[in-house]
């Protein structure tokens, strides 16, 4: 019953949300995205139950358990204890919580943030997480309205399934972990980013998502933020080129060129300043240290890009390859060693045939001038790459990858969608052999007469 009624009121509350929200899209879009957000509240349910009472273990546990004398202060005295649950939240030094503010800083945002939850919910693991995959579901909601008027009608139906029904994308989005809540404030980001390039939507709402986004996305998965800051240059460079030359072409304009470059290097730079552990300087050391400690442990999902953990930047180059082809197609069917990887090969290898299919029905150079001539699937490729490239070098176990990946599979998904041309319908055999024998038959044209 402690755990039923929470739960019962934060359904209650998504789905309300969810209502308000539906009146913007069109019947056709309603039942995908109702779809949707009750595959999330599902994931939402099994990601407790396969956490706490099939594996007994997880980061979610860790974070809800450790943060509950957080939350039982709380209830005791909350004016005392809770500016310490805002400090964890916010990865400050706390008064009474040090064991907690000494962890690593987004794991201490990640106890801050459980103790607010679990105060809320009144200890409700499950509840929580709902709350986690409503706000998820609605990151990626806010992420496909702000792509939706850029495409025609015909993918808004793919988008929507390719961004919000893959299994990846829903499960590890619907739990208390780092990636779930990167991926609220990626949706935010995304729709502030879009927003602010469109002329006639509003600067200051666009501003607002972009910051509120940011934060969320720099307390608990701070790396994502360079691949983030590189995309929206490209994005503003390509809008504006293609919009002075007409759209027939990207023209070179060194000015709009030096402007969008001097955006992503001053957010890398500012991100470095901010977090050191995540400065240019530090990020092949960063790579290094992560490759080794992932070979140092054993287990059947573990994997290995290279025999030693190159420390130097010219290693870490020649692996960069084999780094984005894993991050975006493994585990392929053969690497399969349990239900759970079997789950990820088969979405992989669904993922690959549409890598595949798209190079098949256009072709390697129409696939790239289709990118080239369109802002969003500009900025859709180079986060992916680059996201992939950072998630590849760094992660050496098959489990973790499916989840370290998540935040990138919408964009990786739209930008498949988008490349897959609609299949024109096929002629009857008969009228196409009737035109061929009609075209055999009409005789050759004369000579002209004056």
């Amino acid at each position: 019953m402690l755990e039923l009624i929470p739960s019962f009121v934060t359904i209650l509350f998504g789905v309300g949300a969810l209502g308000l929200a539906l009146r913007d899209y069109m019947r056709r879009e309603q039942g995908l995205i109702i779809g949707a957000f009750a595959l999330h509240l599902v994931a939402a349910l099994a990601q407790v139950f396969i956490t706490r009472d099939v594996y007994g273990y997880g980061d979610m546990l860790t974070y809800f358990h450790e943060s509950a004398f957080v939350a039982d202060r709380m209830r005791e005295d909350f004016l005392a204890y809770a500016p310490d649950a805002l400090r964890l939240l916010f990865q400050q030094q706390t008064t009474h919580f040090a064991w907690l503010d000494e962890s690593s800083p987004a794991t201490a945002t990640m106890y801050g943030l459980s103790a607010w939850l679990h105060y809320l919910t009144q200890g409700s693991l499950y509840a929580t997480c709902l709350l986690i995959a409503i706000g998820a579901f609605f990151g990626k909601l806010a992420m496909y309205r702000a792509f939706r008027p850029l495409f025609p009608s015909h993918l808004h139906q793919r988008m929507i399934a390719g961004m919000m029904w893959m299994p990846s994308i829903v499960f590890w989005s619907s739990g208390l972990l780092k990636e779930s809540v990167a991926m609220i404030g990626l949706g935010l980001a995304t729709y502030g980013i879009i927003r602010l390039a469109d002329s006639t939507s509003s600067t200051p709402r666009a501003a607002l998502a972009i910051g509120a986004g940011s934060v969320i996305v720099g307390l608990v998965k701070t790396y994502i933020l360079g691949p983030f800051a590189i995309a929206a240059g490209a994005w503003y460079y390509w809008q504006r080129g293609l919009r002075l030359s007409g759209g027939q072409a990207l023209s070179l304009r060194p000015l709009h060129f030096a402007l969008a470059m001097a955006l992503a290097m001053t957010a890398i730079i500012g991100l470095g300043a901010l977090f050191p552990r995540y400065a240019l300087t530090n990020l092949v050391d960063e790579a290094s240290r992560l490759q080794e400690v992932g070979q140092s442990i054993s287990g059947g999902s573990n994997f290995a890009l290279s025999d030693t953990a190159p420390t130097s930047s010219s290693g870490q180059l020649a692996m960069a390859p084999l780094a984005v082809i894993t991050a975006l197609a493994r585990p392929f069917l053969f690497e399969a060693n349990n239900i759970m990887a079997l789950v990820s090969a088969l979405e992989m290898t669904f993922i690959l045939g549409l890598v595949f299919l798209a190079l098949y029905r256009r072709g390697g150079r129409e696939c790239w001038q289709v990118i080239m001539r369109s802002p969003p699937l500009v900025f859709a490729l180079i986060f992916v790459v680059l996201f992939a490239l950072g998630v590849g070098l760094t992660t050496t176990n098959m489990g973790t990858l499916a989840r370290y990946r998540m935040p990138m599979l919408p964009f990786y998904m739209m930008l498949l969608f988008a490349l897959l041309p609609a299949r024109a319908p096929r002629q009857p055999v008969r009228l196409r052999r009737q035109r061929l024998n009609a075209r055999r038959e009409s005789p050759l044209p004369g000579p002209h007469r004056s």
